[in-house]
């Protein structure tokens, strides 16, 4: 570039104090436009207010708010189940501190941290930490599903110990276990295991043990249960950091059904129980834990027969004569639950829908 080509400084700074002045017209041009609200147009999203927790819950999970609801009605005021999870709590937590001392071949420290208000199997599982170590017990009895859900940092120390080692230093280990270290941990469960039977009496078996929760398949994942939140902590380790705020803790959680908690307390405490009471409470609660299950309804039209070659000779656009006359006032169809037939009844009409009705 030439040496005369170059702008100086000064021509430069006039330059741009052109460029940033308007003319009366570019003015002119800009007040017919702000002046023309029929052009105008909103394009600027608008800033919902923050919503508290339990308010989005109770938007995006109505039916937190309908079991909420439910508990009231059979339970005033909660006590009834309050009284029982806490004689639940104390049980397990007096059986739990001796079989843990002994897989951890330590002297344990055990607290009942909290029991959880209820919630369904699923919200269970969404809230768990992902990975996670988790047993599903199943109760030969009564098809009662029991979750039993360890901390990592625990069983990382039960596997270290069942190897022979000292058990330590895995409170920051947040990595899934392996295939084999799920199958070493099939053998502390069942200890653990041992103790719901003789606290519980619920006869559970072990049937798998996770690592991730979206694994686990419960088929009534909207069964109402309570969780029940122990922590562990080894007692050589309450001298090191009895002078911190934070001290290295283990958890271990068990999720209870409420009806598995209705039949092992109506056990323990059978005398002097009103039994028309019991099975209005038994009943009241069956009926919250089906009264939301989706179930599939098909309505069947009558059957007919056709052979192997005219089914393979069939294309679209061929019709199929059904086994009914085409006199007949009334159409007799077969309604099926789920694949099973419940019901008889006959084709008709409401409004400008189709409809059956049960005969």
């Amino acid at each position: 570039m030439k040496k005369e080509e170059i702008l100086s400084q000064e021509e430069i700074d006039a330059l741009m104090e052109a460029f940033s002045q308007k003319t009366p017209e570019d003015k002119a041009i800009n007040e017919t436009e702000i002046t023309d609200e029929s052009e105008l147009r909103l394009s600027a999203l608008p800033r919902y207010p923050r919503q508290e927790k339990d308010e989005i819950e109770n938007k995006v999970c109505p039916r937190a708010k309908r079991r909420d609801g439910f508990l009231d009605r059979i339970d005033k005021n909660g006590e009834r189940l309050k009284k029982r999870s806490e004689r639940i709590s104390q049980l397990l937590n007096h059986s739990l501190v001796s079989s843990l001392s002994n897989l951890l071949r330590r002297d344990v420290v055990l607290n009942n941290s909290a029991v959880e208000q209820p919630l369904t199997y699923e919200d269970f599982l969404a809230s768990m930490n992902n990975p996670s170590c988790i047993g599903v017990l199943i109760s030969e009895m009564s098809e009662i599903t029991v979750l039993l859900k360890l901390d990592l940092s625990l069983a990382y120390s039960i596997i270290d110990i069942t190897l022979g080692g000292k058990g330590d230093g895995y409170l920051k280990v947040q990595r899934a276990l392996t295939d084999l270290e799920l199958k070493l941990m099939e053998k502390p469960m069942e200890r653990i295991l041992e103790i719901l039977d003789k606290t519980l009496n619920l006869k559970l078996r072990l049937e798998e043990v996770f690592t991730y929760p979206s694994q686990i398949s419960i088929n009534s994942s909207h069964e109402v249960v309570v969780p029940f939140a122990f922590d562990i902590m080894l007692k050589e380790f309450i001298t090191e950091y009895e002078t911190t705020s934070s001290k290295p803790t283990h958890t271990i959680t068990f999720c209870l059904p409420i009806m598995a908690m209705e039949s092992q307390l109506s056990n323990q405490n059978s005398a002097g129980v009103d039994l028309k009471k019991k099975d209005k409470y038994l009943e009241a609660i069956q009926k919250s834990i089906l009264i939301d299950v989706p179930l599939r309804l098909q309505a069947h039209f009558p059957k007919t027969e056709i052979t192997i070659g005219k089914l393979m000779e069939m294309k679209i656009g061929d019709t199929i004569v059904l086994g009914m006359n085409q006199d007949d006032d009334v159409i007799e169809v077969e309604l099926l639950v789920e694949g099973c037939p419940i019901f008889n009844g006959k084709l008709g009409a409401i409004g400008r829908y189709k409809a059956v009705e049960i005969i």
